[in-house]
């Protein structure tokens, strides 16, 4: 691996698109003092660093840069992604193919030892926004579309209103192993609570659902709130069949059904990522959200 050493200058250079909400018209975003990107020439993207490692500074991406230019000199924790603080944050990049180099580091600002662990390729269209996915160091980045403009569902009723969820499976089975299993995706009923409802299709590793809407019970008819909502994941077979509850190995090194809960807020918009490994007591397979709206 390639070791530099570069210094902090007082500001991080981060170029960022920010948006909440869509119009109908197709990128018509009504926020003032954001940066538009160019839809012939540009394009959109967050990182998501989900290499299965443990949550410590030495395992922080700590820099990125994009086709030679530092577009982030800040820590990306494990599990977690890049640019945060706020909803609906992106780098720019030119559209077709860009360089992509992140790097780990050793010591504090302003003396940081850094080592390029990852330097590749993505091609990016013009006019889309994407997740940036680094599962593995030294594998191709996943690089799956945000699904931008966001379409709201009309078609509710006077009583309920909805949150929208994509999911995403990245888990490993151990260390190199990315599963081999189909993941369906389920969330309770809000109104029936025996009834689990599939969040779209089951996925392989690397995949994910588009922008599925849940439909929440408001509290004392409310027009807005949030609510408790609660998710399993089955296994899916070859032919399409569940065989049952996807189990993974919790804390005490016993293998138990995975259950997950999560405030789901009306209107909202949260990317569920599933990661980590399943047969691992330490670093273990769970959902983590990272909100789009």
């Amino acid at each position: 691996m390639k070791i530099i050493k570069k210094y902090y200058s007082s500001l991080a250079v981060i170029l960022f698109i920010t948006f909440i909400t869509a119009s109908c018209k197709k990128h018509d975003m009504e926020f003032s003092g954001q940066v538009l990107i160019d839809e012939k020439t540009q394009s959109a993207f967050i990182i998501h660093h989900f290499v299965p490692m443990i949550d410590n500074d030495t395992n922080y991406i700590r820099m990125v840069e994009l086709n030679g230019e530092i577009i982030y000199r800040s820590d990306i924790v494990t599990f977690n992604a890049a640019p945060s603080g706020a909803a609906g944050r992106f780098f720019l990049a030119p559209k077709g193919k860009s360089n992509l180099k992140m790097y780990l580091g050793k010591g504090s600002a302003p003396d940081i030892d850094y080592t390029l662990v990852c330097d590749k390729d993505i091609t990016l269209e013009a006019g889309q926004y994407y997740n940036v996915f680094v599962h593995d160091f030294d594998a191709e980045l996943v690089v799956i579309n945000c699904n931008y403009p966001f379409v709201d569902t009309p078609d509710l009723s006077l009583r309920d209103s909805c949150t929208y969820v994509k999911f995403y499976n990245f888990m490993y089975d151990s260390i190199g192993k990315p599963t081999t299993l189909r993941l369906q995706y389920k969330h309770q009923n809000h109104f029936n609570t025996n009834e689990w409802i599939n969040i779209g299709s089951p996925l392989f590793f690397g995949e994910s659902t588009g922008w599925e809407a849940l439909k929440m019970q408001r509290l004392a008819g409310l027009n807005s709130g949030a609510r408790t909502v609660y998710y399993r994941i089955y296994v899916v077979d070859e032919n399409g069949n569940e065989i049952g509850r996807l189990q993974r190995m919790n804390s005490s090194g016993n293998y138990v059904d995975h259950t997950y809960n999560a405030t789901g807020t009306i209107g909202r918009r949260v990317h569920h990522i599933f990661g980590g490994y399943r047969n691992d007591k330490t670093i273990r397979a769970d959902v983590r959200l990272f909100y789009a709206r």
